[in-house]
């Protein structure tokens, strides 16, 4: 029950200050109007929609955590299973080192072992060839003390020295001389 305006211009209204502003607008009362079957099968719908909606999210998100779930489970899965299987490569690959150390550890003992064997005769060869040259020096030097050094000796010189002496049957020093100057032509080296 708004009063109108004074001399039909506008201007201020009467009691619309303090009290007179809420006596003014509380005392009127609107009554809703009666909804249409339009309007009432729109909000049955929205309802449902809302339901619809909310449902549809939930399910969504419960599959989608269900799923990043299941994804994080096989994710760490597949992680044990690799560190199991890099674990698995690890020891087979410090097993087959080993084992590879020991055959090279092997193999370089026999290795050593046939160098010391050939170093070994190698070393009497040489010492073969020593004794074989010392005997022939020693040869040497008994022959050339022997031979026609001083003419008065001569004949006894050349009696030592003769290969088969007058009487064989009943002289020892033959065959003694004889295996030793066998044995002395066996071991001298001619071809040095």
């Amino acid at each position: 029950m708004l009063k109108s305006f004074s001399n039909g211009k506008m201007g201020k209204i009467p009691g619309l200050t303090g009290q007179g502003l809420t006596q003014a607008f509380s005392t009127r009362f609107r009554m809703p109007r009666p909804l249409t079957p339009y309007q009432l099968e729109m909000q049955k719908f929205k309802k449902a929609m809302t339901v619809a909606r909310k449902r549809a999210a939930y399910t969504y998100w419960t599959r989608q955590t269900e799923l990043e779930n299941e994804f994080i489970e096989n994710f760490i899965q597949e992680k044990k299973e690799k560190i199991v299987r890099d674990q698995i490569k690890l020891r087979n690959r410090i097993v087959r080192h080993s084992s590879i150390t020991l055959e090279h550890m092997k193999a370089t003992l026999l290795k050593r072992a046939d160098k010391q064997e050939k170093y070994k005769r190698w070393l009497l060869g040489e010492q073969e060839k020593a004794q074989k040259r010392h005997d022939m020096i020693q040869l040497m030097n008994i022959d050339s003390q022997s031979w026609f050094s001083e003419i008065e000796d001569l004949q006894d010189k050349l009696k030592q020295s003769l290969l088969i002496p007058n009487v064989i049957g009943d002289s020892t020093t033959y065959y003694e001389k004889l295996e030793w100057r066998a044995g002395m032509a066996e071991s001298l080296n001619y071809e040095e």
